[in-house]
């Protein structure tokens, strides 16, 4: 992938940065970081240009870190948000232009990331392949807009690594192609607030739970 070297600033990159400040306050309690990537809507945003996002997901290996990012015991955390939400495998903080969401799970495909360059910092981001699997895995009953509109674009752009990645989201096929047939008509409602870019209006999410691999079979 290559490196992004920016051009006018979204929330995303602020986000980003406010991320970065959060993970290196981890070094006050000690000299070691955790393990992460930068995943979710994002880092699909990073490679195909298609829609803006207010929020950064950040995956965790490790669940002993969250308690370490909380903003009851990290003060320069605290400093940051305006709320903050958390359960025993997430962290969700709320900040003026967006949410920072820390994710505990394992990568759910065999080439999971890649190295890039965000902001002078080189980061494990996650390939598509990844980013959709895990979305169809922890959420595929209950997809949104945004996310009908990343997996149409993996599914134009990336077809082979979506069919890759179906070792993660098969066992959910039916219940997954249902959610993306009820999505139609909300699509049309909603897409006009996604924010999407030129890139990402091109795309045509309606008919992407007619495709092949949503019924069990490999495009050609």
């Amino acid at each position: 992938m290559r490196n992004w070297k920016g051009g006018c600033v979204n929330n995303w990159e602020t986000l980003f940065d406010q991320a970065m400040t959060c993970l290196q306050s981890i070094l006050i309690t000690g000299p070691l970081m955790p393990d992460w990537t930068l995943g979710g809507g994002t880092a699909l945003i990073l490679r195909y240009h298609h829609r803006n996002s207010q929020d950064i997901d950040i995956f965790l290996l490790d669940p002993q870190w969250l308690p370490i990012l909380s903003p009851e015991r990290n003060e320069r955390i605290e400093s940051l948000i305006l709320d903050y939400q958390d359960g025993p495998t997430w962290l969700k903080l709320v900040l003026p232009l967006g949410e920072i969401d820390f994710i505990v799970a394992p990568a759910l495909t065999a080439h999971s990331f890649e190295f890039t360059t965000i902001h002078a910092q080189s980061v494990a981001i996650e390939t598509p392949a990844e980013i959709i699997a895990k979305k169809l895995y922890y959420r595929g009953r209950a997809l949104r807009s945004r996310d009908v509109v990343d997996l149409a674009v993996v599914y134009d752009r990336d077809p082979a690594g979506l069919w890759a990645s179906r070792s993660a989201w098969i066992r959910e096929l039916e219940p997954i192609r249902q959610r993306l047939l009820q999505m139609a008509t909300r699509y049309v409602l909603e897409a006009p607030h996604l924010d999407l870019l030129p890139d990402g209006e091109r795309e045509s999410p309606n008919g992407v739970g007619h495709r092949p691999q949503f019924h069990g079979t490999r495009s050609r």
